[in-house]
């Protein structure tokens, strides 16, 4: 019996081991997973050519027709997609931006962008474009 007890614990510690070790998200054809930038990324399990739609829209949850003028830090982060918290910023080799289309803000391809790479944002343009959209602080690494 003890041997039995002993191997049913193995395999559940075998579980959690390989489920801490999976620790990464997976949203159509981008994952979510650790990034040399700086915590988790948004990378690209699929290659986008410039110009494609990334993200369809990385607020979600707001209301139908809601107006970003209005965004507060609250309501940005109760809006936002997981995605959208997974971009990170690039100073210079940046491949996406954020536009507004049909009532949606997108998150699309500057660049073509190959399987595997990391989806980035220079946080100061968009910032330029969409002010409720924090710039980059100036402590944040270089890329």
């Amino acid at each position: 019996k003890l041997g039995i007890v002993i191997i049913g614990l193995l395999v559940v510690l075998a579980y959690i081991i390989i489920r801490k070790m999976k620790k990464k998200e997976t949203y159509s054809d981008l994952e979510i997973k650790p990034s040399g930038i700086n915590g988790d990324g948004l990378f690209a399990i699929k290659s986008y050519n410039k110009g494609d739609v990334i993200l369809d829209d990385i607020f979600p949850r707001a209301p139908r027709g809601f107006d970003t003028r209005n965004m507060n830090k609250k309501k940005f982060s109760k809006y936002i997609s997981l995605e959208g918290t997974k971009i990170n910023h690039c100073e210079t080799k940046f491949n996406a931006d954020l536009i507004l289309q049909d009532m949606k803000h997108r998150l699309v391809a500057l660049t073509a962008i190959n399987k595997g790479d990391e989806v980035t944002a220079n946080y100061n343009r968009v910032n330029q474009k969409f002010p409720f959209i924090s710039g980059a602080n100036t402590d944040f690494e270089a890329c």
